[in-house]
């Protein structure tokens, strides 16, 4: 990642047994500088959140040299979709976290720690969006998937319908309507999926 991981951990470190305090004094930052935050945590446990909020920083920071921690970081950002977060709101959260830190630092809170925590939320909220932008387009592209075999089978009934009264006796018609249904269903996943491969084009 190129980051001062030394500075960031031995600068962790200190904050660590005041996390509690630390985490309390950041979520104050963040409801008082930017309030449009406050409403989406309505409805959440506070007492979990922090606990988290601890938990996931100890983690990204103990593994700032590990691999896994993109797919850590990803997953995350993905999973923070459903609450509601934007990408404005990371914004929000690296300049809070920065705040607090500088407070707890007091003096010791210098440009070099200043520049390596920047660097360090720059790359954390970079790949939690990456993340939560990889997580929309799966979601949507299921949906599409989803509402295509829709329209897929409710045009099947319908060209099986037309195709059998039009084409079919009364006796034959009933025999005959499971196979035909079939294969026009068949014929017709497989013309969507073929589609859904291709790329849009204005």
């Amino acid at each position: 990642m190129g980051l001062k991981v030394k500075l960031l951990r031995s600068s962790f470190d200190k904050v660590k047994p005041m996390a509690n305090e630390f985490v309390d004094n950041f979520y104050e930052n963040l409801w008082s500088d930017y309030p449009g935050s406050k409403p989406l945590f309505e409805k959440v446990d506070m007492k979990k959140q922090k606990a988290a909020l601890i938990g996931s920083l100890v983690h990204i920071v103990d593994n700032l040299e590990s691999p896994k921690l993109e797919g850590y970081l990803k997953g995350m950002g993905a999973r923070h979709n459903n609450y509601g977060t934007e990408e404005e709101h990371y914004g929000w959260v690296g300049a809070s976290l920065l705040k607090s830190f500088a407070y707890f630092f007091d003096d010791e809170w210098d440009k070099e720690l200043n520049q390596a925590w920047t660097e360090a939320y720059g790359v954390i909220s970079s790949l939690m969006i990456a993340g939560a932008s990889e997580a929309l387009e799966k979601e949507e592209t299921t949906v599409n998937e989803t509402d295509i075999r829709a329209y897929t089978i409710k045009l099947c009934e319908s060209l099986v319908s037309e195709v059998l009264d039009e084409e079919l006796e009364a006796l034959v018609k009933d025999k005959a309507r499971p196979k035909i249904k079939k294969m026009i269903l068949k014929t017709l996943e497989e013309e969507s999926k073929k589609l859904l491969k291709k790329p849009l084009t204005a």
